[in-house]
C-alpha cells in the first residue's frame, strides 16, 4: 500500500528576504542584503554556502518577531518529517512515504 501526504510551505518571497537579511545583518555578512541586485544576492548566498557553511539562526543574537515564527515554521517541517526519514522521497513541496 502506497501513501502519500502532501505538506505545502508557502511563503511571499519579502518575508524571505527579510528574514535572509536579518539573519546576514546579525552574523555580520552582510548589512544591506535587501539592497543587493539579485545576481548580487545569488552570489552572495552562494559564496556563504560554498565557503562558510553554519547555521547563522543558532546565533544568540536578538531575533525579530518575525524571524521567530520564520524559523518555527521550519522548525515544525523539519520535526515533521524527521519520523520518516529514510522512508519517504522528498521534493520542493512533497512527501510520500511507500
Amino acid at each position: 500500500m502506497v501513501s502519500t501526504w502532501l505538506l505545502s510551505i508557502c511563503q511571499d518571497s519579502s518575508v524571505h528576504e527579510a528574514c535572509v537579511a536579518e539573519l546576514l545583518a546579525s552574523a555580520g555578512i552582510n548589512d544591506h542584503y535587501s539592497d543587493l541586485s539579485e545576481d548580487e544576492k545569488c552570489d552572495l548566498l552562494l559564496h556563504e554556502l560554498l565557503e562558510d557553511p553554519r547555521i547563522l539562526s543558532a546565533t544568540h543574537a536578538q531575533k525579530s518577531e518575525l524571524l521567530e515564527k520564520e524559523l518555527a515554521i521550519f522548525q515544525t517541517a523539519h520535526e515533521l518529517k524527521r519520523p520518516l526519514r529514510g522512508r519517504c522521497h522528498s521534493s520542493n513541496h512533497y512527501l510520500s512515504r511507500n
